[in-house]
């Protein structure tokens, strides 16, 4: 029985796609961790969801000081990446938030890509949105996330439950996106 195999992607030009020169990093990984999901069993919301990509970097294509690289200029954070296995499973969706070079002789060089997912932009953003009345729980999370990103694609279940206000105190930027909707999963 064949296994999965890793299939890593990194969008380094930020054009939308991962089907450029260098963008399909797969053969370069080191190691990879992923830490994502609830924090707790009583979590209503799902934490901030990290991946540690350890890259060879023998031929410092992913040194970003490296003017002789082919992604000169293009090593730089807030790149998506994307993380599945060769059965075409996701494991990961985000973005790299540190890029972490790690000198050493050039067989032992190495890059290490700290990403974080997009549950890190909605604790991180603080929202600023009028008073929500008579809307449907999967409304009022859609409306959180689109003021703060827009996402590739959503499947959010429809909601029998009405809120006649909601977001009483999601007006002056002192609540976090995250904070929004841990309220409405209460």
């Amino acid at each position: 029985m064949a296994y999965p195999t890793w299939q890593v992607y990194i969008d380094w030009n930020d054009d939308g796609d991962y089907g450029d020169a260098g963008e399909t990093v797969t053969s370069r990984v080191k190691r990879i961790f992923i830490d994502r999901g609830f924090g707790n069993q009583f979590a209503r919301i799902a934490k901030v969801g990290m991946c540690l990509i350890e890259l060879s970097n023998a031929s410092k294509d992913y040194s970003p000081d490296n003017t002789n690289s082919p992604l000169y200029g293009n090593v730089v954070p807030m790149r998506s990446v994307e993380v599945g296995t060769s059965s075409g499973y996701k494991l990961f969706t985000g973005k790299i938030a540190t890029i972490e070079p790690e000198a050493g002789k050039s067989a032992s060089r190495a890059i290490t890509l700290h990403c974080v997912d997009a549950m890190d932009w909605l604790a991180n953003t603080n929202l600023s949105l009028a008073l929500q009345t008579n809307q449907r729980a999967d409304q009022l999370i859609a409306t959180i996330v689109s003021a703060v990103y827009t996402p590739s694609g959503t499947d959010y279940d429809t909601s029998n439950d009405t809120y006649p206000y909601a977001g009483d105190t999601w007006f002056d930027e002192t609540i976090t996106a995250a904070q929004a909707l841990e309220e409405i999963a209460a």
